[in-house]
């Protein structure tokens, strides 16, 4: 037996056992990371190998009194709940943690289309609110912190995050642009921590302010002031489709401003995101305002509450990003080039008339 450490397993969740009745050497589980063959379901043994070393995390864990937190052990960045449950011999309690990757996503290498790559990059330079919805484990946080990367990357500015917990480390100098960008990040531990800390976000005046899961109606309220107040302000939220995520704000902002919640949202809104994991990539449905115009259909059926209409600016923004994609592809293929199939004619342009101060200088 040999005594290796948690950075040297391959998995995406550890179950350990953490009741005072677990001993050195007490079984625990993991669910291997993704690779070929795999489904996502297989659950094995942690081999003996690693006995010392969970063993230090289970000693670790049993010192915190939080149900659910976030822990770093050996380089490892892990999500924990823990939760008593019935065993054979009596009552037990276990820690289910869930793995972070060590490094920042990146927005390129995520796998969306071209026209919704266009469409990420185009949204970056605006203010307003960006919404995330789908299912747990749909990847929402991975695409938030993509975006913010990217966003940061290209323009620079503050990033102010508050999450519960804080799930991708990267306070301080932004890697990718140190010089002209910084980031903040704040861990709040219960729902009625959340209202204040986006306070204090408005305060450090960011340029952007990213939220982890919107559950409060008090953390709703000041999430729809920030995003009408100049910033880009990035929220998940959980929900079903690209219309049952912004009734989920809505319904939960409505608690404390009523009415009020929907015309908010509807002023302050640039992309709403809707997104599933199909084949380990992510597959999504989006949504723009147009900047500046209240007249904008969006907007219009987010304010009288007809947020079921969406589907069909959906489907027209969705067909109109397409053939913009095909336009650029087209005319990004020279005269010599071979055109793909199905790409039609090449339309010759009609020849410029030279002036008379081109005939003397030249074209």
């Amino acid at each position: 037996m040999t005594d290796k450490t948690l950075s040297e397993l391959k998995f995406k969740d550890l179950y350990v056992r953490i009741d005072p009745a677990a001993l050195l050497g007490e079984m625990s589980r993991f669910n291997p990371l993704p690779g070929e063959g795999y489904d996502g379901y297989a659950n094995k043994a942690v081999p003996p190998d690693w006995d010392l070393d969970i063993d230090m995390l289970r000693t670790a864990l049993r010192k915190d009194p939080r149900a659910d937190f976030a822990v770093t052990h050996d380089k490892v960045r892990l999500r924990v709940s823990k939760y008593p449950t019935i065993g054979v011999e009596g009552p037990e309690e276990w820690a289910a943690m869930r793995r972070f990757p060590s490094s920042l996503p990146s927005l390129e290498k995520l796998g969306f289309q071209p026209d919704v790559f266009q469409a990420f990059q185009r949204v970056g330079k605006r203010t307003g609110l960006i919404v995330v919805g789908g299912a747990t484990g749909a990847g929402k946080t991975t695409t938030v912190v993509a975006l913010a990367r990217h966003f940061m990357a290209q323009n620079g500015g503050l990033l102010y995050t508050v999450e519960d917990p804080v799930e991708y480390l990267m306070a301080g100098p932004f890697q990718d642009n140190p010089e002209n960008a910084f980031v903040l990040q704040r861990e709040v531990s219960s729902d009625e921590e959340w209202a204040d800390a986006i306070k204090a976000a408005l305060r450090s005046a960011p340029k952007y302010i990213f939220l982890g899961e919107v559950r409060t109606s008090a953390a709703a309220r000041q999430l729809l002031r920030a995003s009408n107040s100049g910033h880009l302000v990035l929220c998940t939220i959980h929900g079903g489709s690209l219309g049952q995520t912004l009734s989920a704000l809505i319904q939960i902002a409505a608690a404390d401003l009523g009415p009020l919640a929907q015309v908010l949202l509807a002023d302050g809104l640039a992309m709403v995101i809707h997104q599933e994991i199909i084949s380990g990539r992510p597959s999504v449905e989006i949504v723009e305002t147009k900047p500046n115009d209240n007249a904008c259909p969006v907007r219009q059926n987010i304010r009288s509450g007809k947020t079921e209409m969406l589907a069909t600016a959906i489907q027209q923004q969705k067909s109109k990003r397409a053939l913009a994609t095909e336009e650029a592809a087209r005319s990004s293929v020279s005269p010599g080039a071979r055109r793909p199939v199905g790409a039609g004619p090449v339309r010759k342009q009609p020849e410029k008339k030279k002036g008379f101060l081109s005939g003397l200088v030249g074209s």
